[in-house]
């Protein structure tokens, strides 16, 4: 299914409250986040656009369906041109940040780091991995991606840090799935967001096998707060602001309070020497959205 913008809207309103703007805790109709929204529309009309039709879907191999290229994974270096060309062109009308890249970059990443990691462990990861992208495709779904984590002291490993949460970890493995806590910092969209991606922000060693943890989780799982950053800090009429300020960027710091994650969404769960793969496969994929959105930006000017 290829989402209309309004369909997009429709389900942010229906996701439980659990963004925090200074004091105040709302939902995902608060028009401070509105400049935000409204770029991450701009990817839905593309899709819908006889004009750009071509440009902005895929076939993908996992529905042997039309998906947006937002969720389709790169096949080959005619996707990522294809990729590179739809950043450019979405940026431009965004007058920025296109936003929808860090999904993409994350599924992009974890389609590669899972199969590395059951080849090498016996795991299977890959095959959950790929269970949860029908229904991420099928849905064109917009996701996040948290790697950033506090650090803490940054002389300190994860392991040692004096508040473990200062790095998103694993407290508790069931047969069922994990339980994590931590919290992630500047992580782009996640208030608009159908779904959080969480992955490593660096290398780990084997006393920090509890901090090599990725997953996916619903934008208002419970447990999960976004202390945000809204692209408006004062209540204002969208229809009055000036053109520059109907589009924007929000970011949230993301707690995670004790959250259970299902076993069908967990992709990594100890494997350490895996922590910097995913982590730079992640930042590889990332500059490549760069090439697009950077000279989108140049044409702008």
């Amino acid at each position: 299914m290829l989402r209309t913008k309004e369909q997009y809207f429709e389900k942010l309103t229906e996701m439980k409250p659990n963004i925090y703007i200074g004091d105040e805790k709302v939902g995902r109709d608060d028009p401070r986040l509105r400049p935000g929204i409204n770029v991450l529309s701009i990817t839905f009309d593309l899709a819908q656009n006889p004009k750009y039709k071509k440009l902005a879907t895929a076939k993908s191999k996992i529905t042997n369906g039309t998906v947006n290229r937002w969720a389709h994974l790169p096949q080959d270096p005619y996707d990522l041109m294809e990729k590179q060309k739809l950043i450019r062109l979405g940026a431009r009308r965004a007058g920025g940040c296109i936003q929808r890249c860090m999904g993409h970059d994350a599924i992009s990443a974890l389609s590669i780091c899972t199969r590395e990691i059951d080849d090498a462990k016996g795991t299977n990861y890959h095959e959950r991995f790929v269970n949860f992208m029908k229904v991420y495709q099928e849905n064109d779904l917009v996701g996040c991606c948290a790697q950033t984590d506090s650090k803490g002291d940054r002389v300190k490993r994860p392991s040692d840090q004096p508040d473990p949460d200062a790095y998103v970890h694993i407290v508790e493995k069931r047969e069922d799935g994990i339980v994590v806590s931590g919290f992630k910092m500047s992580v782009t969209q996640a208030p608009y967001a159908d779904e959080i991606f969480v992955i490593p922000t660096r290398a780990l060693m084997e006393n920090d096998k509890d901090y090599a943890v990725a997953f996916v989780v619903p934008g208002d799982q419970e447990g999960v707060k976004l202390v945000t950053r809204p692209v408006w800090h004062r209540q204002k009429d969208e229809d009055d602001a000036p053109p520059i300020c109907r589009t924007g960027i929000s970011d949230s710091v993301i707690i995670f309070d004790n959250v259970f994650v299902p076993n069908e969404r967990v992709f990594m769960a100890g494997e350490w020497e895996f922590g910097r793969r995913l982590a730079m496969l992640f930042a590889d994929s990332h500059r490549h959205s760069y090439s697009g959105c950077k000279p989108a930006v140049s044409d702008i000017l």
